[in-house]
């Protein structure tokens, strides 16, 4: 089975999840997405932090949380899932097996059977269109430009622009939001130009392509940037 996204096929395959062992290269405290499977309409997407587990057991994960409020869930509450696991999206049904309050609130997800993969590039890249601000870090003064980020992915950025926001191999501080799970997040990113094209529009203007990759990124904006990616293929996956 395979699935369009921004006009590129995305590849999903239905997996033995105890053979795949979906949780293996998952660390405590990164990110699982949950949608509850209701009738009263609610589809808000809720991201618990994982805490361990075992095959074909539970997944332990947190509470989901709130405006610093934390989520009662019933015990026997359905979920959708999708979570990252190496470079695959893992996207399931499930219920809420256990529910703790204490030491701290947590719940054990029942492991599923069969769940769907896809295969997340590093170059899997997610179409937007998002001013975005750049800060020069290879020009004396640090000089400032704005674009308009076309596309993401988590290795980098595809920026159009007027004249372009520096050089092929300039270092670039690059700025911009991203709508994740209905909050406005703010991205800082480090990255470089490592290619450039000029290119003309429908209307027949002239435009400046760049693009970007990012250079180390820290651990919590990869952790956005990736739960960004997972919120726009789940979109599709999960409905």
């Amino acid at each position: 089975e395979s699935m369009q996204k921004n006009g590129k096929d995305i590849k999903v395959e239905t997996v033995d999840a105890s053979k795949e062992n979906i949780t293996r290269q998952l660390e405590i405290g990164d990110n699982i997405q949950l949608k509850f499977l209701t009738t009263s309409g609610n589809q808000d997407a809720y991201f618990v932090k994982f805490l361990g587990g075992m095959v074909q057991r539970s997944i332990v994960c947190s509470l989901p949380v709130v405006n610093d409020r934390v989520i009662f869930i019933k015990e026997g509450s359905a979920f959708s899932v999708s979570l990252f696991s190496g470079r695959n999206v893992y996207a399931f049904n499930t219920t809420a097996d256990v529910v703790y309050s204490r030491p701290y609130p947590h719940m054990h997800l029942a492991y599923p059977r069969m769940v769907t993969m896809s295969k997340i590039r590093r170059s899997q890249r997610i179409q937007v269109n998002i001013i975005t601000a750049f800060t020069n870090l290879s020009t004396l003064l640090k000089s400032k430009a704005s674009g308009m980020l076309i596309d993401i992915s988590m290795g980098g950025a595809l920026v159009e622009s007027h004249e372009g926001v520096g050089q092929v191999g300039h270092e670039l501080e690059c700025n911009f939001k991203l709508q994740i799970n209905g909050t406005e997040t703010f991205f800082s990113l480090p990255s470089h130009i490592c290619s450039q094209r000029t290119v003309q529009t429908d209307s027949g203007k002239l435009v400046v392509q760049q693009g970007l990759e990012f250079d180390e990124i820290p651990y919590q904006q990869k952790i956005l940037l990736q739960n960004f990616i997972l919120q726009s293929i789940s979109n599709i996956q999960l409905g």
